[in-house]
């Protein structure tokens, strides 16, 4: 993939203009093209026994966690012993991690898994925190929070949302800004398919608000009757 391929295209900005040197693209200095590892469900599943703040260079579960640690839930107090011993390999450093993995998600972007294994770098440009396909469609890594009933920990879906081209841009003007949370929040819908929920999470509405530099955005869904918006809204605090 040739980062000047067309002048001015969106490919070229996310590799040699603004973007150069901001967390949201740092594909000039080579960009990671991810192969997505899929669960048993068949989506992708990545995990952090921290909190996952940052969309940097995750800790990845080797296997999926325990079914039962679905949020929002209330342990009782055996079972959420047994799951907080619950013990994983990290894909990134191959060391051995304790605690459960409370940061969940897809790797990639639903569209981008959709690519031929043979197109896909000659038609995307992908990183930790953005996605280009095509020149034409845009993807920004951010974090659905649910607080986990009974516990002081928050459970972080991982999730891929789709944004407008001007929308894009402008979120990449003010990527390296120290007051960048003052960023009016943008609409998105939703690149992610995560396997837990029916009807499916792909496709819904949403609203991406901009954190300080180093956190992920946060994503707030459409207040709708889908179960995945239900527990958001039910347990979670709006972003603010």
């Amino acid at each position: 993939m040739n980062g000047d391929r067309r002048p001015g295209s969106s490919r070229t900005v996310l590799r040699q203009g603004r973007f150069v040197g901001s967390s949201l693209a740092r594909s000039s200095r080579g960009a990671r093209r991810s192969r997505a590892s899929k669960d048993a469900s068949g989506g992708g599943a990545e995990g952090d026994a921290r909190r996952h703040d940052s969309v940097g260079c995750p800790l990845l579960p080797s296997s999926p966690p325990p079914p039962v640690m679905l949020p929002p839930v209330a342990l009782p107090y055996d079972r959420g012993g047994a799951m907080l011993n619950y013990t994983w390999t990290c894909r990134c450093c191959g060391q051995p991690q304790e605690g459960l993995p409370l940061a969940w998600g897809s790797p990639t972007p639903g569209p981008y898994d959709a690519l031929p294994d043979g197109e896909r770098e000659s038609r995307a440009v992908i990183n930790a925190d953005c996605c280009i396909i095509d020149d034409r469609e845009f993807y920004i890594r951010g974090l659905i929070v649910l607080p986990i009933i009974g516990r002081p920990e928050d459970f972080q879906w991982i999730v891929w949302c789709s944004v407008s081209e001007d929308d894009y841009q402008r979120l990449g003007e003010s990527w390296d800004d120290p007051d960048r949370a003052r960023t009016a929040p943008v609409v998105t819908w939703l690149a992610s398919a995560l396997s837990s929920y029916e009807p499916g999470t792909l496709g819904l509405k949403a609203m991406l608000h901009v954190r300080d530099p180093g956190l992920a955005p946060l994503v707030e869904l459409e207040p709708t009757d889908h179960p995945l918006a239900v527990e958001q809204r039910e347990v979670s605090p709006s972003p603010t």
